[in-house]
């Protein structure tokens, strides 16, 4: 079986839909066309974008361009990814399933020198790292000390704009800022190579100066499946999903520095926390596997950060409280926002709502409350 044909067929699995993995095959066929012929000898080297809408599917059309590049002979794929454990840990855990014909080396393997580049000589490899400067020296190191030639490498540039830049560009003197010296390093290790950038947001990337060795050179785009929901269908002037509040209800959550900040919910907030717990129970219900969160930021403050934990703390509490008890104000509460939801969702319009609070009230133990800035994390979870 070939690479690509094992991440179609997963795809098949995970979407559901013939047409939109053709769509992606199609797309990744497109990427291979524009691509560094991997076998053809001498020294060459491109890069190009994948350009797609925030959440609209790139991944599945970097998995199967890397299959594809993988069968038509690049020996080593690397992914390059962003500088945080969780997303990285999400991202290992994709290629692991995308690619189970390959050798993955994750960046806890660079610490042994000489089996890493036992695995690199072996086969096919697929490593995955983040962007980070010590990690890139110690992959590019082992290449060095294994004295490999010959290898062609695909690399993909995940959320390319992130950190891959030269920061330094406006700087007199030719500064390079670090992680850019660094791709280009491993760039230029191998004869033959292909980087690939992969963003929602390409516009740093188009800004650069013509001619620029990370300027793409062709933009392949990457189209969103039939269910997608992006920024026209939240912000377009007729748009049936978006609900206003009163702004002044941001002052409630951003309290700044004041000692005993009120713990009253705004109506805006309990009216969101109520329409989420509705859908979120829903899908919940339909896909047991499935958790969904709930993200609350309206300021950049850390103590406003603690202030909605203690909010959203607050509506746990009561909403667990306040089903058990059975009270009809908060059963109107989510009633209303039953209705709301129905309005744009018909599944949720043929649930029932008796059922639905019933599984509100058997979830609701179970939120867990995180906080989320430049330390941790802040969402409300079922």
């Amino acid at each position: 079986m070939k690479h690509h044909e094992q991440v179609l067929n997963l795809l098949k699995t995970q979407i559901g839909n013939l047409a939109e993995v053709k769509d992606i095959s199609d797309t990744a066929k497109k990427v291979a066309n524009e691509w560094v012929n991997p076998v053809s000898g001498g020294k060459e080297n491109i890069n190009g974008l994948v350009y797609g809408l925030v959440q609209s599917g790139k991944t599945g059309v970097l998995s199967v361009s890397g299959a594809i590049g993988a069968d038509e002979g690049y020996r080593t794929i690397i992914i390059l990814t962003s500088d945080n454990d969780a997303l990285y840990a999400q991202t290992l855990s994709r290629v692991r399933q995308a690619f189970p014909g390959m050798d993955i080396l994750a960046k806890s393997d660079f610490r042994d020198a000489s089996s890493f580049i036992q695995r690199i000589k072996s086969g096919t490899c697929c490593i995955v790292t983040t962007k980070n400067g010590s990690l890139l020296d110690s992959l590019i190191e082992n290449f060095k000390k294994g004295n490999v030639k010959g290898l062609s490498a695909l690399i993909i540039d995940d959320e390319a704009d992130q950190a891959s830049l030269n920061t330094k560009a406006a700087n007199p003197g030719g500064a390079v800022s670090k992680i850019n010296e660094k791709i280009s390093n491993l760039r230029q290790f191998f004869d033959k190579n292909t980087y690939l950038q992969v963003t929602a947001t390409p516009q740093a990337l188009f800004l650069q100066e013509s001619g620029h060795s990370f300027r793409p050179k062709f933009t392949i785009l990457s189209h969103p499946g039939h269910d997608y929901v992006g920024g026209n269908d939240f912000f377009d002037g007729a748009s049936s999903l978006v609900r206003e509040f009163d702004i002044s209800e941001i002052t409630a959550l951003s309290p700044g520095a004041q000692p005993a900040p009120s713990m009253s919910i705004p109506a805006s907030l309990l009216r969101a926390l109520d329409t989420f717990m509705i859908g979120a129970t829903y899908k919940r219900k339909k896909e047991a596997d499935q958790n969904c969160a709930f993200l609350c930021h309206v300021s950049t403050l850390k103590a406003d950060h603690r202030h909605i934990v203690d909010l959203l703390r607050e509506y746990k509490t009561k909403l667990a409280a306040g089903l058990k008890q059975k009270q009809p104000a908060m059963i109107a509460r989510l009633k209303k926002a039953y209705d709301d939801l129905a309005t744009t969702h018909a599944g949720v319009k043929g649930a029932s709502f008796d059922k639905l609070v019933e599984d509100i009230e058997f979830f609701s133990r179970g939120i867990t409350v995180k906080l989320v800035n430049g330390e941790t994390q802040l969402h409300l979870e079922v």
